[in-house]
């Protein structure tokens, strides 16, 4: 921040546009980049941050940008373009589509990319070698920088100049192609996300946390990008992997924005007081875990009122298996949330609440998860003997499933 205070020293018109939000995610993107921060951010002084992260996002033109007349606006795409223009004709193409992208381009995302129904032809059904080619040509000549995995560092000022490529080249077609491109990249990153998911489960959560720590600007873009457009499936899976990633990381402020920017889309006007559709299961995961950090920062109350909210939503529903499922799943918090505090008694009603439901399901994790927290309980109140039975049962459906895998 003390580099973006001398280079917009001379420009005092600009002090008030480095109050709002946007002033940071717009020094995020330009990630420290000395040339980008020098010829971008004089145009605070005219430019509102919001209208200049549009520009580098590709998705508006970037003033100054066309300005020929200024060697010194027009110094950054002139220094890109000498880049690109040693790429050949079919890498070009294809090295486009980091327009679309924020920060890090993976091979592996972008596979998926292109095998989504109806991607703009000149990204369809193009293999991961090939895109790992593409993006090491453009690493060669500077435009990306390696990171290793099939991943590149996006310089800031590159999917501008890239979108400027693609408009120019189809001038027509340009806005409905971006547009059907984007929603075929949050398909694909939903699918990537299942990968991801994959992988935590599976043993392998450091190296799923690294990915999702360099796609994260990405992913929480389409998390912004998905709810508002109704895609409730591909906003459920992209924020299952954001919110452990942001859980681990101790994120909490962050993942509440984006839970409440997300459940602010899902509640306006969609039907989330039912169980037979997407809008409510996206609606149930994001309160849950608004609830679950509510508690792991210790607002046990707000948690507490979350918690219920839940439950007045899924009491409203006719008797189902999964109704069931997630009462258990509510009361299972809100015993936890009690015997954190010491409400011994209460912790022990919600979780013998969880445990009974949990059995009549046949649910062996939850009946696991549920023997673990009672016999946490009963060793607090002293009651012994009770805690080694529900922890011998808890250690044998454990047991049980680990050897069956």
């Amino acid at each position: 921040m003390a580099c973006a205070g001398e280079l917009l020293a001379p420009y005092p018109a600009a002090a008030a546009r480095r109050a709002p939000r946007a002033f940071g995610e717009l020094m995020e993107w330009l990630d420290g980049h000395p040339m980008s921060m020098r010829l971008i951010l004089p145009h605070l002084a005219t430019t509102e941050p919001e209208a200049l992260l549009a520009g580098l996002h590709g998705i508006a033109l970037l003033p100054g940008w066309d300005d020929r007349q200024a060697d010194r606006a027009a110094s950054l795409p002139a220094s890109l373009g000498y880049s690109f223009a040693h790429l050949d004709s079919a890498t070009r193409q294809l090295v486009t589509a980091i327009c679309l992208i924020h920060d890090t381009a993976s091979a592996v995302a972008l596979e998926l990319f292109s095998d989504q129904h109806g991607v703009p032809e000149r990204f369809r059904g193009v293999a991961r070698e090939a895109w790992a080619d593409a993006l090491r040509a453009a690493a060669r000549v500077g435009l990306l920088t390696g990171l290793g995995g099939g991943m590149y560092r996006i310089h800031p000022a590159l999917p501008a100049f890239l979108a400027a490529m693609w408009r120019d080249a189809d001038p027509i077609g340009y806005e409905s192609q971006r547009a059907t491109a984007t929603h075929a990249l949050l398909f694909a990153y939903a699918d990537f996300a299942g990968l991801l998911s994959e992988h935590i489960n599976s043993g392998n959560a450091g190296l799923a946390y690294a990915v999702i720590d360099l796609q994260q600007r990405t992913m929480s873009h389409l998390l912004g990008y998905a709810p508002e457009r109704k895609y409730w499936k591909q906003a459920k899976a992209i924020t299952e992997v954001l919110s452990q990633y942001w859980n681990v990381s101790g994120l909490y402020s962050e993942a509440d924005a984006w839970v409440n920017r997300a459940l602010a889309a899902v509640e306006d006007g969609n039907d989330t007081r039912t169980l037979d559709n997407a809008a409510s299961a996206l609606w149930l995961f994001l309160t849950g875990e608004k609830s679950g950090r509510q508690a792991i920062t210790g607002h046990f109350d707000d948690a507490d009122r979350t918690e219920h909210e839940i439950l007045a939503m899924l009491r409203s529903q006719p008797a189902s298996p999964t109704r069931q499922g997630q009462l258990a799943v509510a009361y299972q918090r809100l015993g936890a949330n009690a015997h954190d505090r010491g409400r011994l008694e209460e912790a022990s009603d919600w979780c013998t609440r969880a445990l009974a439901i949990n059995e009549d399901l046949g649910n062996r994790p939850g009946v696991a998860w549920s023997c673990q927290r009672l016999g946490w309980i009963m060793q607090d109140q002293g009651r012994l003997d009770e805690a080694a039975k529900f922890y011998q049962r808890s250690l044998a459906i454990n047991t049980s499933s680990f050897e069956s895998a």
